[in-house]
C-alpha cells in the first residue's frame, strides 16, 4: 500500500481527494464545545485514516488464520486475500487480529 505524499506541514497533497465517498455512521465525543466545522474537520481525517487502515493490504499485513480443522497458524498472503474475499468462513477457520 501506498501513502499518500504529504507536504512539510503534515497536509496530504491532492491525491487524497479522488479517494470515494462512504456511507458510514461515525459517534464522535468531544469534551468541549466545538463548532460545527472544527467536527467536520475532525471526520473528515476519521475518514481518511479508516480508508486506509480498510484497504486489502493493510488487512493482510495485519491479520493471520488460524485453521483449527488443520491445527495450523499461518501469515500467507495469497490465502488472507482468498479469505478476506469469502462472505463466510468455514467452520473454525479464525481470522486473528495481531494487533
Amino acid at each position: 500500500m501506498r501513502m499518500p505524499d504529504r507536504t512539510g506541514n503534515g497536509r496530504l497533497l491532492k491525491s487524497i481527494v479522488t479517494m470515494k465517498r462512504f456511507n458510514r455512521e461515525l459517534l464522535v465525543l468531544l469534551k468541549e464545545e466545538s463548532n460545527p466545522g472544527m467536527i467536520n474537520h475532525e471526520v473528515e481525517m476519521l475518514h481518511e485514516m479508516l480508508y486506509f487502515t480498510e484497504q486489502p493490504e493493510s488487512m493482510v499485513v495485519a491479520h493471520e488464520i488460524i485453521n483449527v480443522n488443520k491445527r495450523k497458524i499461518s501469515s500467507n498472503r495469497k490465502q488472507l486475500k482468498l479469505i478476506l474475499e469469502m462472505k463466510e468462513l468455514p467452520p473454525f477457520v479464525f481470522l486473528n487480529n495481531l494487533n
